[in-house]
């Protein structure tokens, strides 16, 4: 991403009506993280402390840092005093926050400390500016990123669904729950369904072995008989299965290779974020989630801008119970 942001070293970005100038001055994303790393901590000793500081501040204008896990990582080697300067020298900006851990302390349970918790926890205890981007206050265990302690010292903006996707060209988001009886039934509606709107780019989503429906069928030949299915409704080229084991390293690297090449994807852990399909408009989702985080990362597979993409879908097939 980092590297991405630094291909053109100059450009505007115009977000609604204000267009921003971006200038690309340093990029700290090296080839591995080691590299990162040691180039994130050079730049910020040399730019962030003591003198260095009041320096940087002086000239002028707004240094942001680009980073993957560099910064996790050297903030073990950061002094204490060098962590302050940072505190007072940097805005900390997280894409992504529900993945934080350890800024919670009014829930039952302990929450074991992860290390981008503990930087966020230092720059609030200590007066620094955080912002946070997320799409649920909810992690994916179902508790919250922050405690209310913590989330009454922010100012929170919620952006609108309908009004990102207007930005996108996307009219319509659809969302629907369909029942189904056994794995036999399910397996003829997502076909069917499939083949209705044949056109469109699909994901189908599918629970880990032996959860969901997959306790009551053999996991591995039902992904291959759907795949077997799929192959000939658009050929072997047009199916990427990022389940089986004899195809998912091989399909996961034409997930980024030939993204234009397929027309549906089978995916159990991958596909949900982290992966960029532009003309996806279907999701198709055989289990349910626990948590709204995992719901939203799999309607945004969907939220992507493409050319002529006017009506997205994401239809979870809900299995019939007793109970």
């Amino acid at each position: 991403i980092g590297n991405g942001f630094s291909e053109n070293k100059h450009q505007k970005l115009q977000i609604g009506n204000k267009v921003y100038d971006w200038k690309t001055y340093t990029n700290l994303c090296g080839e591995d993280e080691a590299q990162s790393v040691s180039r994130t901590y050079q730049f910020i000793t040399e730019n962030f402390s003591g003198e260095a500081a009041k320096a940087t501040k002086n000239a002028g204008g707004t240094t942001t840092i680009l980073t993957k896990h560099a910064l996790i990582m050297l903030w073990k080697l950061l002094t204490p005093e060098e962590k302050l300067h940072c505190v007072k020298n940097i805005s900390l900006w997280d894409d992504e926050s529900h993945h934080i851990a350890g800024v919670v302390e009014d829930v039952e349970d302990d929450i074991e400390t992860n290390a981008f918790g503990e930087i966020a926890k230092f720059f609030i205890d200590n007066g620094g500016e955080v912002h946070l981007f997320t799409a649920t206050y909810l992690r994916n265990d179902g508790r919250p990123i922050l405690s209310k302690k913590y989330m009454d010292k922010f100012t929170i903006y919620r952006l609108s669904d309908h009004d990102y996707l207007a930005t996108t060209g996307i009219q319509e988001m659809g969302r629907y729950f369909v029942p189904f009886d056994n794995p036999k039934h399910l397996m003829k509606m997502l076909i069917n369904n499939i083949k209705k709107e044949k056109k469109e780019k699909h994901i189908v989503y599918f629970p880990a072995e032996n959860q969901g429906f997959f306790r009551n069928c053999e996991k591995w030949k039902f992904i291959q008989d759907f795949r077997e299915q799929m192959e000939k409704l658009y050929n072997r080229e047009g199916v990427l299965d990022l389940i089986s084991p004899d195809r998912q390293e091989i399909d996961k690297k034409r997930l980024f290779d030939e993204v234009k090449t397929f027309s549906v994807i089978l995916a159990c852990g991958m596909a949900k974020e982290g992966s960029d399909w532009e003309a996806c408009s279907r999701v198709h989702n055989t289990v349910l989630d626990r948590g709204l985080q995992v719901t939203k990362q799999k309607d945004g597979r969907t939220w992507r801008h493409s050319k002529g993409k006017l009506v997205v879908n994401t239809t979870t097939y809900v299995q019939n119970c007793e109970d």
